[in-house]
Parts: structure tokens; C-alpha cells; sequence
């Protein structure tokens, strides 16, 4: 329901209670009945192998337009009706997109958001030619991850989300205005996605505070839709938006499903359900993230950047809303990620959408679980968006970035590795917690944002800054020592780090520079020392210091893990794409155990794997269970429908 700026929680918690006391979850449409809903009827096709979908759209001709992949392999897709592709534009032009994101089709135009130059670009369609305006920075008209993109009657809407606001542009790129006030009390943490009725409301989805902003014609704040939760009316990371004549449709990432609302802001109906099977499909999402509507020609079409495919739907007219299973979303499964540490007998990761930290003894052959703490929200001890964690064994202390509640909280913790193993319910205890702000009076040279934390050999802590690129250093009592790094591609520049590992002695470092494709090794002083990996590496994410200084860098795009020596020379391939033991989906943070062990965060298979010293297999850990290469799983009798 909308949220006016003078109403309280409570009208918006009371239609939630009498639907709980009600004893019944079907969540049914309720409006006029001779008001058509559209509803998602028959899942018609997958289109698979569509490298890192993200935006699509309907264009006027018919189409449905895609943009995908990254650099070298950027690619806009062009489908018709029955998925079946048209064109693929891989040209010149569209080999300098880096990290392409949403798109939005206007005649022959079509444009792009490109998160990794910062840009926006158009591309002429019938000439084949291309322009770009932005680029990284702060200042009216620059962009700092820019997201969602909307078409409005000769202005063109970006959400600029590293730089927490809307701005606006005309057709040649030159900004209008810039829009950061949220409601009333709040500006935008996080926009993702925006969109309008056609008269003169617009509608601004914020992945932080997991609602929606309904603004006037003129930019100002009017109200509220919706609060964080999976219940009918609530929204967990909503990704994209769309009207489509009489409602509000909204997809939410982390609830796998789309939800419509009436113009007043009443949930109407539910649709769509968490994949049971990894990478099932066939009707099922996971972590769907943009989606386009034809309901004149009666399709919909829903785009899965994990699974790199879109998923093709009638969408009929009239009919009953589907029943609402909550046990379709909360499947109770650990989203392992996207970080790790270990220190010593101890390894701790985070979920991101339950919120809690788990700790575990890696001592022996499968990680044992000892404790887990944390849980959604505000206070001091619970967390809203958990991304970067560390353990300091010298403090013995546990760090973990929260980015939606701007501060890094510290945990004390317990753990004696002679007692005998077993689960520890009381083994830590929240210590501190800074602000971001906070960190930035102690010296930071400007409004920074943490995202991943880490503890180095000599008790320094190092974070990483997204929002400038760079990493930021301070002392082990929490003083500023350095800034290393900005934004761009030179020698001492990084475009979105994602990582960092420390030599054991602590004489060198390594840096994952994800959208510079590379690895950069600083010195003990922080100096650069080299650059390698641009050749062989797609979209890396993390890395890890083995015992004779090879290098263990996880690479997204291709779904494995790369080694290369201290000069650079790539040296080994582990794994590849799949499902089976040894297999990757979009791996994420990695770390070496002090037994020489290779931990890896399979984060789209939601699961942890080890290998050892020279790669091979040792274990998968997930929620279905924990296989070794002493007890494997059973081999199937017959192959996956999917690749039969």
C-alpha cells in the first residue's frame, strides 16, 4: 500500500497482521472484476547461453531487444516472439561496453547503461553508429554506476546509483536535473530501477531501502509503496519496474518473483517461484533481474543474469491471481557469499539474504559448523545488506561491511581449538560498530562506502571503497594510514576492486581491478609493482596467495578458477561450468586455509567447494548436503533433460 509522509508504521503493519490471523497465505486479486489483471499464464521457451544477460525490452518493430556479456564479448541481442534470435550485434561499437546493464528502445535507438565506463551509450540501429555521454565522476552530468534507464517523452532517466540519485537528460546527453530526495526524510540509497504512469507520477525502485518512490511530475517525493518482506505488499530487492497501462509491476530479485500494484499502491497479485533444482528453469527464477511486457501481443519475458537466459511467458488477460506459497522464496537454503576469510582453524562467511555470519572449523576434512549470529535490521548486532567479512585473530575479533546500514559492526568472539568440536551458541558478542561516517572522520578525504574488509599481515585493516575505487587503510587502532588507488585504467588506477589477498610475509599484496580485467601486485608500500591477466581474464572477482606465491584468481565469466605464477604466466585452469563436483557457477570470493586447502565460494551453485595444493577436488558443501572425493555423490542414470 502507499506509504503517505504522514502516516505511521502501523497502517502499514495492520493489513499484514489480519491477513496472518487469518490462518491462509493465498493472496488473491481483490480489485474491480471487471478490471482485467494480466497475469503470466504458460512458460512457453528458454533461451539460453545469452553470456550475462541483463536489460530487455520490447522495441516498436516487434522485437525484443538484450544487452549482455562485457569486454570482448559485449553483445546486443535482437529475438522475436518465439525466442529465436535475429541479429546478434557484436560490432566495434559495442566491443567498448564493459559492463553493460539496462536498455531502453526508442524508434531506431537504442540506449545502454554501461556500469563498468560509467557511461551511458546510444546506438543508431539503422546506421550503426554509436555515442556516449557521462563517464565516472560526481559533478552534474557524471555517472558512477549507472542502472536502470526509462524513456520519457523526449528526457531520458538514469539511475545513478554510486552517486545515490536520478539525474535527467535530453536526447543529446546534456543532463536537465538531478533528483536525490526519497521521501520526505530519506535521499536514495541505491536506485535501480525507474519508471512512469504517462501521467505525470514516476515511480524510483531503491535495492536499499527495498521500497518504491512515487515522485510528481516535477521530481518531489508524494509517497511510499511497500517494505522489506516476502508477504503480499512487501519487496526484497527490487531490480526493475514497468507500467503497463493500469498497475505497477515490479520484479523482485531476491523474492524470484514479480508483483503487481494498483495505482494506490495495493498489492494485486503474486507470481513466480524460487527454482528448487540448481538452474532448473522451465517457469522456476533465479534472481531474475529485468523484464519486458508486450501485453497487446499477450508475451512476457524475464531476463536471469546467473543463469545467462531469458525465460519467454504468455501473458493473458483476466482469470483468478495464483495462490501465494511463501515456502516458494524462504526455501530455507544458505546463499553462501560473495566473501570468505579464514584464520587458522576458523572460516566465516555471510548470507546475504538471511543476513547471518557462520562460522565454521575447517580443521578437518569438511567444514563444521559452530556458530551463526546476525540476523536482518537496524540494531547494533544485526545487519541489512552483509557484504565484506574478516576474522583478526590477534584481536580475536570478527569485522562485517554492512552497506545498507552504512557501518562496519566488530564482534568479539570465543574459540579455544583444544576443547572438543562442537556447536558454540555463545561464542560472540557484539563489540562496536563505526559509521561510515564515523570512519571518515578519522580521516578519510571524502564520503566513502566500505565493501569488503580485511585484516593484513601486520594488523592493518584494508577496505575496499566502491564507490571511488580505490582502498582505503587504517591502522590497527583505527587511524588513517593510506589511500591507494582511484578511478581509471592507468597504472595506478582501479575500476571496481573486488578483492584483496596479502603474501604471508606480508612483502606484497594482491588486487582484483575487476573491470580493468586484471590482477595489480602493490609492493609493501602500497606501490605498484605489476599488472597481469588482462589476456586471460573475463569479469575476476577474488583471490588468494598460495604457500609457493601462486596466484588463485576466480574468474565469473568463465567459471573457473585461474593460477598464475608471481610473474603473471598463467599456469592452471581449475574447473569449468556445471553443477557437478569440481564445477563452477559465477565463483566468487576465494581464500587458501593454512593447511595449503583452496576454499571457493560457488556462489550460483550456493555452495562452498575445496581443492587441494594442485586443484583437485576435495569437497562441495551445500544445503542438500556435503560430498567429498571419499564419498561422492551417485552419478545420475540419465542426463538432465536440460542438456539432453
Amino acid at each position: 500500500m502507499i506509504t503517505r509522509r504522514f502516516q505511521n508504521r502501523t497502517s502499514r503493519i495492520l493489513p499484514m497482521l489480519l491477513i496472518l490471523i487469518g490462518g491462509g497465505f493465498t493472496w488473491n486479486h481483490a480489485g474491480n472484476p471487471d478490471d482485467p489483471t494480466y497475469l503470466p499464464d504458460l512458460w512457453r521457451k528458454e533461451v539460453r547461453s545469452l553470456n550475462r544477460i541483463q536489460g530487455v525490452a520490447r522495441s516498436g518493430k516487434g522485437e525484443w531487444i538484450a544487452v549482455g556479456g562485457g569486454p570482448k564479448q559485449a553483445a546486443i541481442w535482437v529475438l522475436d516472439d518465439d525466442g529465436d534470435r535475429q541479429d546478434t550485434w557484436l560490432s566495434r561499437q559495442g566491443k567498448r561496453l564493459q559492463r553493460p546493464g539496462d536498455l531502453a528502445v526508442v524508434g531506431d535507438r537504442v540506449w545502454i547503461s554501461d556500469h563498468g565506463s560509467h557511461r551511458i551509450w546510444w546506438f543508431d540501429r539503422a546506421r550503426r553508429r554509436h555515442r556516449h555521454f557521462g563517464g565516472y565522476g560526481s559533478e552534474a552530468g557524471r555517472l558512477n554506476q549507472p542502472t536502470g534507464l526509462w524513456w520519457d517523452d523526449r528526457r531520458l532517466w538514469v539511475a545513478d546509483r554510486g552517486n545515490r540519485r536520478l539525474q535527467r537528460f535530453d536526447e543529446q546527453g546534456r543532463q536537465l536535473d538531478s533528483l536525490t530526495a526519497f521521501d520526505a526524510k530519506r535521499s536514495f540509497a541505491a536506485p535501480t530501477a525507474v519508471t512512469g504512469d504517462g501521467q505525470g507520477r514516476f515511480f524510483v525502485a531503491d535495492a536499499v531501502h527495498q521500497q518504491i518512490a512515487v515522485l510528481d511530475r516535477d521530481g518531489q517525493p508524494q509517497a511510499v509503496i511497500g517494505d522489506y518482506g516476502f508477504f503480499p505488499g512487501l519487496i526484497d530487492q527490487p531490480s526493475d519496474l514497468l507500467w503497463d497501462g493500469r498497475r505497477l509491476l515490479v520484479l523482485e530479485t531476491r523474492n524470484h518473483r514479480l508483483q503487481a500494484f494498483d495505482p494506490e499502491g495495493r498489492s494485486l497479485w503474486l507470481w513466480g517461484a524460487h527454482e528448487i533444482m540448481p538452474h532448473e528453469g522451465r517457469g522456476k527464477f533465479h534472481y531474475p533481474n529485468h523484464f519486458a511486457v508486450d501485453p497487446r501481443q499477450g508475451r512476457l519475458v524475464i531476463a536471469e543474469a546467473l543463469e545467462d537466459r531469458l525465460q519467454y511467458f504468455d501473458w493473458k488477460t483476466g482469470g483468478q491471481a495464483p495462490t501465494y506459497d511463501p515456502e516458494s522464496i524462504q526455501s530455507g537454503r544458505f546463499h553462501f557469499g560473495p566473501y570468505l576469510d579464514t584464520s587458522g582453524p576458523l572460516m566465516i562467511t555471510a548470507d546475504v539474504e538471511s543476513h547471518d555470519i557462520r562460522v565454521y572449523d575447517i580443521r578437518g576434512e569438511m567444514p563444521i559448523n559452530l556458530h551463526r549470529f546476525g540476523e536482518r535490521g537496524s540494531q547494533y548486532g544485526l545487519m541489512r545488506q552483509t557484504r565484506g567479512v574478516a576474522i583478526d585473530p590477534q584481536k580475536k575479533v570478527i569485522l562485517a561491511c554492512d552497506s545498507a546500514n552504512q557501518r562496519l559492526q566488530i564482534f568479539s568472539y570465543q574459540h579455544d581449538p583444544n576443547e572438543e568440536l562442537k556447536q558454540l551458541p555463545e561464542m560472540t558478542r557484539f563489540s562496536r560498530a563505526f559509521s561510515f561516517t564515523a570512519l571518515q572522520r578519522r580521516g578519510s578525504d571524502a564520503r566513502a562506502d566500505y565493501d569488503g574488509v580485511f585484516v593484513a599481515p601486520d594488523g592493518a585493516y584494508w577496505f575496499i571503497d566502491p564507490r571511488h575505487h580505490c582502498l582505503r587503510i587504517f591502522t590497527a587502532d583505527w587511524q588513517k594510514r593510506a589511500v591507494i588507488g582511484s578511478f581509471g585504467a592507468g597504472p595506478n588506477h582501479f575500476n571496481h576492486p573486488t578483492d584483496v589477498a596479502f603474501a604471508a610475509e606480508g612483502t606484497w599484496t594482491a588486487v582484483v581491478d575487476q573491470n580493468n580485467r586484471r590482477v595489480v601486485i602493490l609492493d609493501s608500500k602500497g606501490k605498484v609493482k605489476h599488472r597481469f591477466g588482462r589476456k586471460h581474464l573475463i569479469q575476476p572477482f577474488g583471490v588468494a596467495i598460495g604457500k609457493n606465491g601462486a596466484i588463485y584468481v576466480s574468474d565469473q565469466a568463465r567459471h573457473q578458477i585461474l593460477v598464475f605464477n608471481v610473474q603473471g604466466r598463467l599456469r592452471q585452469v581449475i574447473g569449468e561450468q556445471g553443477v557437478g563436483m569440481g564445477q563452477f557457477w559465477q565463483p566468487a570470493d576465494i581464500d587458501r586455509t593454512e593447511d595449503g586447502r583452496l576454499v571457493v565460494i560457488d556462489q550460483g551453485n550456493h555452495r562452498l567447494q575445496l581443492f587441494d595444493e594442485d586443484g583437485r577436488w576435495l569437497v562441495t558443501m551445500a544445503i542438500s548436503g556435503t560430498w567429498t572425493h571419499r564419498f561422492p555423490p551417485p552419478k545420475p542414470r540419465t542426463k538432465p533433460k536440460e542438456s539432453r
